[in-house]
């Protein structure tokens, strides 16, 4: 049986600036669909759920991308559709990719062999001697409203299994931190849900 990191400890690893830079990144995201809204309301409204949730993806990504500039522990690995975030801790790399999660915690990817490599944790060493974790930080989306909600983060191991689900405290709050999501029984088992249509390979929306 795995042992899996706890996230108290991943949240000390990471550090008060990756969170706040997390954190800051989801508010800017929320303040682009906003201002997306009030200058291209057309557009917004033409909009497939898909193709908003790619909009909002590659806003968020770029405001991810501009928040950890200049951190010598924070990388970002581009390639083809898939963007990813790695960040060095005491004793484990970090590997995250953002996606939006749903009220229980699923998420949707099309299953490539490396989106289906990324959600399983195999904790290999890497060169550098840490063990890689897989995260995904992301938001809760509000379906009714369709708004992006709490910034979230979970560590998952397959495509049914959540081992554990937090909201992250946005820059400027009290408490530990974080709050867990996870309900003492869920609705319905965790699962990932596939596009229709399989045009966005393995693409972090």
């Amino acid at each position: 049986m795995k042992s899996y990191p706890d996230s108290e400890k991943i949240l000390e690893d990471l550090g008060d600036k990756v969170l706040e830079a997390f954190s800051e990144a989801m508010s800017a995201a929320r303040a682009d669909l906003a201002q997306y809204r009030q200058d291209s309301p057309e557009f917004v409204v033409d909009a497939s759920p898909r193709g908003l949730a790619n909009w909002i993806h590659d806003r968020l990504m770029k405001r991810l991308i501009d928040a950890v500039e200049g951190m010598d522990h924070v990388s970002v690995v581009e390639s083809g559709p898939t963007r990813e975030l790695f960040v060095s801790g005491s004793t484990l790399l970090y590997r995250i990719r953002a996606k939006r999660h749903d009220v229980v915690g699923n998420v949707r990817t099309y299953p490539t062999q490396g989106a289906l490599e990324f959600l399983e944790q195999t904790f290999q060493p890497t060169l550098d001697g840490l063990f890689e974790v897989h995260l995904i930080l992301g938001y809760r989306w509000e379906a009714d409203s369709y708004e992006i909600g709490p910034t979230v983060l979970s560590l998952r191991d397959g495509i049914e299994n959540i081992i554990w689900l937090i909201e992250l405290d946005r820059p400027g709050s009290t408490g530990s931190g974080a709050t867990d999501l996870r309900p003492p029984s869920l609705p319905d088992p965790p699962r990932i849900g596939l596009p229709l249509d399989g045009t966005e390979a393995d693409r972090g929306s």
